[in-house]
């Protein structure tokens, strides 16, 4: 059946009723036909054979139009957009906006593959440009559950297979940007802008070349500070330090450390042993006795018929720093050559366990 009326529908001249097949509508001619309806339902405009519910086919100019504000809504449904082409130079897709009759580009999909937000010949799987104004943010991920401060924002990279990846996170919990390796939290950058390294890790050296002997390449620790030194008699007596001059200084890079101090003795009660000082750390038992580091000395006010150039200090075997006093060929007790006022002027550097 065929209905014409070139008066009541505009540009519409025939329609034609397919009974099975449909319905469609031709222009003035009758013969070029501009929307089909099939009896399945799909909808095609400038197509005889719709594959879907809705399909535009044109050979130029732009396939849909929406000049409303509404857009469009797409619910429960995918959205499958592709180029039916084999020429990898052929325009790719693109989503731009439009402001005030300027058109800008926004995303761009190359015949590649490659995604460029703000990029219109990105190189990269994905690229992400923006103009540098007001230092702007290029990438945000953000976890907007805050039930939990665990709720972190995590950024992923994976090897191929899966087996092996790296994780960037915010830390919300411990105040800090973290980077793992396989769940492992192995570096942590805090709000002050250090750089945090776990129990036990540090700077790798393995890199670097090694000389004969080496043990070790791994340097995990940094340190300063103050501690307050403990006198004592390694003999049966009693020495202690002043309150007055009890604390020494030291500084401990990977397990190489070196102290200082000016301690005074305050009291002393029949030493008949060497005065020791304690140490911050205890020294490593190295191969032969090699922890046991003499300390440079400057001694002061001594017990009257003592020299003070006589003095001798090496570490002793646990965290202490041990005095003799020389004589002869060996070194007696230095507990009774010291009184109370004796000054201790030390320094030494060793090696901790």
């Amino acid at each position: 059946m065929t209905i014409i009326n070139t008066n009541s529908i505009s540009g519409i001249n025939s329609i034609t009723a397919q009974g099975a097949s449909g319905v469609a509508f031709y222009d003035s001619s009758g013969v070029n036909q501009r929307l089909n309806i099939t009896s399945a339902g799909n909808v095609g405009i400038n197509e005889t054979n719709p594959g879907g519910l809705l399909q535009v086919g044109s050979s130029s100019a732009s396939h849909v139009i929406i000049t409303a504000n509404t857009g469009i809504d797409i619910n429960d449904g995918a959205i499958n957009l592709y180029q039916a082409t084999s020429n990898v130079n052929a325009t790719p897709f693109i989503i731009s906006t439009d402001v005030g009759g300027t058109e800008t580009e926004k995303l761009r999909v190359t015949a590649g593959g490659n995604v460029g937000i703000g990029d219109d010949d990105p190189s990269d799987a994905l690229t992400v440009y923006k103009t540098n104004t007001g230092n702007p943010t290029g990438i945000t991920i953000r976890n907007t559950n805050a039930a939990s401060t665990y709720s972190h924002a995590r950024l992923r990279l994976e090897s191929q297979n899966g087996a092996a990846y790296g994780e960037i996170w915010a830390d919300v919990a411990n105040a800090g940007l973290r980077l793992g390796y396989n769940s492992s939290s192995t570096v942590k950058i805090d709000t002050n802008g250090n750089i945090v390294f776990g129990n036990g890790k540090g700077i790798d050296f393995s890199a670097t070349g090694d000389a004969t002997g080496m043990t070790n390449e791994l340097l995990d620790d940094y340190e300063e500070g103050t501690y307050t030194v403990v006198m004592s008699d390694s003999g049966s007596g009693t020495i202690t330090v002043s309150t007055s001059n009890d604390q020494a200084q030291y500084v401990k890079v990977g397990n190489l450390v070196t102290v200082s101090g000016r301690p005074l003795v305050g009291s002393k009660s029949s030493p008949t042993g060497d005065l020791k000082i304690s140490l911050p750390f205890v020294p490593a038992a190295l191969t032969e006795a090699a922890e046991r580091s003499p300390a440079s000395l400057y001694i002061r006010l001594c017990e009257s018929g003592s020299n003070i150039n006589n003095f001798q200090a090496s570490l002793s075997s646990t965290a202490f720093l041990q005095f003799g006093y020389a004589s002869g060929t060996d070194h007696v007790a230095s507990g009774a050559r010291v009184k109370v006022g004796t000054q201790i002027w030390f320094s030494v550097t060793y090696r901790t366990a």
